[in-house]
């Protein structure tokens, strides 16, 4: 009887742990495009979307303003999405 409540956990346990990556995978394909497999995958691309945007702030921050039209906008921000491969 023991045995089955302690497969029954640890069958419980496996199931939660699926989950959570599962859900840290889909959380990385929705807020940066990129489906992942595994929530170290999902780690990195979550941390190269970060530094991505902390390179942009930092280059915005140094870099007069200028007239931009929004295809130079969409260009840049395909080129720093491109950055984060």
């Amino acid at each position: 009887m023991t045995n089955t409540t302690e497969q029954e956990v640890s069958n419980a346990e496996q199931q939660a742990m699926q989950a959570v990556a599962q859900a840290d995978a889909d959380t990385a394909a929705q807020s940066t495009g990129y489906t992942t497999s595994t929530p170290e995958q999902a780690e990195q691309v979550a941390t190269n979307a970060v530094v991505a945007a902390d390179q942009s702030v930092a280059q915005q921050a140094f870099t007069p303003p200028s007239a931009v039209t929004p295809e130079e906008a969409e260009r840049e921000a395909t080129q720093a999405v491109a950055a984060t491969e």
